[in-house]
């Protein structure tokens, strides 16, 4: 691991790393043990807006006073601040059209919260240069693993990001907490899984509702457009109502309890 060399824009409130070549080898796993707290891992970069507090490391939970335990990610907010935070990964080298995968970690240091957490991915390390795909609102003091999938539109080198803000400013301090996170290329394509899966969607094409034919296992449901855009999360069911889409194609990916993803194409007319 490269030792970290700070540097900062203060002006536009974003810090960075020494530059790092992307990484290449799926799957990725950060647990963040190798870092020298309070600094963020190397290769990563953070930005922040508001009057908050940019993301940082801590061993334990160290905004509750607890020194023993795993090294987490975390950013804090005071009372009555109001302010937003991204954290972004090192950039990942990803082939255009082909679906990747991950999960992350993460949970609140008291349930009375007006934070929210989102994820996304973008080719700059920057909030303009992000496409979200999940939003989390309700961040509770339980940790909660959430899943995600995308698919870029073309080859080239893609960041993760984390952002957290308020929608509202607190009524005292909390800190988000991140403790993992997972990123990894589906093994097929997205129209060989379609072939190969037990798991089947009809009809297809679709018009209004789409049908999925088995919802055992499965803890949540994301559909996303060619793009990698994510259109809608929803709760499993075995019926998905999408006559609000305009006409295209798109990918409905569902997101096991096990961890693993299962990523099926539909056509909607």
């Amino acid at each position: 691991m490269k030792k970290i060399l700070l540097s900062s824009f203060l002006a536009l409130g974003i810090y960075a790393n020494a530059q790092c070549d992307p990484i290449t080898t799926f799957p990725k796993s950060y647990d963040f043990e190798d870092v020298t707290t309070p600094a963020i891992p190397a290769c990563w970069t953070v930005a922040s807006s508001g009057n908050g507090n940019n993301w940082n490391t801590y061993t334990g939970d160290g905004n509750n006073g607890t020194t023993a335990g795993d090294k987490i990610l975390n950013n804090n907010l005071p009372a009555g601040a109001v302010g937003s935070a991204w954290i972004f990964t090192q950039a990942f080298a990803m082939t255009g059209g082909e679906p990747y995968s991950g999960a992350y970690t993460s949970w609140a240091t008291n349930s009375t919260n007006n934070r929210v957490i989102s994820v996304g991915y973008g080719t700059s390390p920057t909030d303009a240069g992000m496409t979200i795909f999940g939003t989390d609102a309700s961040i509770t003091t339980t940790k909660e693993t959430s899943a995600f999938v995308f698919t870029p539109p073309t080859t080239g080198n893609y960041y993760i990001g984390i952002k957290v803000y308020n929608t509202a400013p607190n009524a005292m301090q909390t800190s988000v907490l991140v403790n993992s996170l997972l990123v990894k290329k589906e093994n097929l394509a997205v129209s060989d899984v379609n072939s190969n899966s037990k798991i089947k969607v009809y009809p297809n094409p679709v018009k209004d509702i789409l049908k999925i034919s088995d919802i055992t296992g499965v803890k949540s449901i994301s559909v996303t457009d060619m793009s990698g855009r994510q259109i809608k999360t929803l709760a499993p069911s075995t019926e998905i109502n999408l006559s609000n889409l305009k006409a295209g194609n798109y990918v409905i990916s569902l997101i096991m309890e096990n961890g693993s993803i299962q990523t099926l194409n539909t056509i909607k007319l």
